[in-house]
């Protein structure tokens, strides 16, 4: 432990590293309105969110059917002629987010997703926070379409850590962590065991 201690460097990158707890508890978190990825886009490196966090969207659950599903608008078919990679042309539907019973309390509802504008006024000089809200898109590369949320409530967007992102798993495989097997004296198994071995 003590040559591990010594020898031990902090992986590349980490000192940008913030917890999505972080984010999401900070004071009056629920009060610091979301950047937009366009404000992302223009702001100082040192004023961006980590590289380590996302955002995640909870939103109403629209299944079936988009096309006909009555509380979307098919925007476009074309995404402005943008084609993805496998040169399709992108679905793009568009909805009002509206509340379902206990949807903050599963994540089946929780999708990462990317916030695109914000209105309703500033968060602080408002006495009703809650009248800021955001537009958001869902993009789903596996259906090559993209769900854009408008009404969107800043209690309905949360920072997560990205994958692979934490130090419970970032470091795993690496000689940043301390491991070490821990053996078991024979005598204390039981014989009828052994022979398993």
């Amino acid at each position: 432990w003590q040559n591990f201690q010594r020898q031990w460097k902090a992986p590349e990158g980490s000192e940008h590293y913030v917890s999505s707890i972080q984010l999401n508890t900070k004071d009056n978190a629920w009060l610091t309105p979301i950047r937009t990825v366009y404000e992302e886009e223009e702001a100082s490196s040192s004023s961006t969110y980590p590289p380590n966090v996302m955002t995640v969207c909870t939103v109403p659950n629209l299944d079936g059917d988009l096309n006909k599903h009555p509380k979307v608008t098919v925007v476009t078919n074309d995404n402005k002629g943008k084609k993805n990679d496998n040169n399709k042309k992108k679905k793009r539907y568009q909805a009002k987010w509206f509340y379902e019973t206990n949807m903050y309390s599963t994540l089946d509802r929780a999708h990462v997703c990317q916030v695109l504008s914000r209105y309703g006024g500033s968060v602080l000089d408002s006495v009703q926070p809650e009248l800021q809200v955001y537009t958001v898109a869902i993009i789903d590369d596996e259906t090559e379409t993209e769900m854009v949320f408008t009404n969107v409530p800043r209690r309905a967007i949360q920072f997560y850590d990205a994958p692979y992102t934490t130090d419970a798993t970032a470091l795993r495989g690496t000689n940043a962590t301390f491991r070490k097997e821990i053996g078991l004296p024979t005598n204390l198994v039981p014989e009828v065991w052994m022979d398993l071995v």
